[in-house]
């Protein structure tokens, strides 16, 4: 993750989290990622995958998608170093 003195792009506002609500942050190194046929592990598949396992905690859903990583990967070693920061709200 890089520094910066200033981030001229970030946009200061307030959004409402429901009760058991998961937030998933996370670097370009997941969206990176590739499989056997060079498909990328792109959004969609992510948003997919945390859809499908929201009810995990934070720990157990950063579990679930590392295995979930591995096994679309294959083979292929990580191209980037990559970041998740995952926080469940109860």
């Amino acid at each position: 993750m890089g520094t910066f003195d200033r981030i001229p792009f970030i946009e200061m506002g307030t959004v409402n989290i429901h009760k058991d609500a998961l937030i998933v942050t996370y670097t370009d190194g997941i969206t990176d990622l590739q499989n056997k046929n060079d498909e990328y592990f792109e959004v969609p598949i992510l948003k997919e995958f945390a859809i499908k396992n929201a009810h995990f905690s934070a720990k157990d859903f950063n579990d679930e998608l590392l295995d979930f990583m591995d096994e679309f990967r294959g083979d292929k070693s990580f191209p980037d170093d990559l970041s998740v920061l995952t926080c469940k709200i109860f």
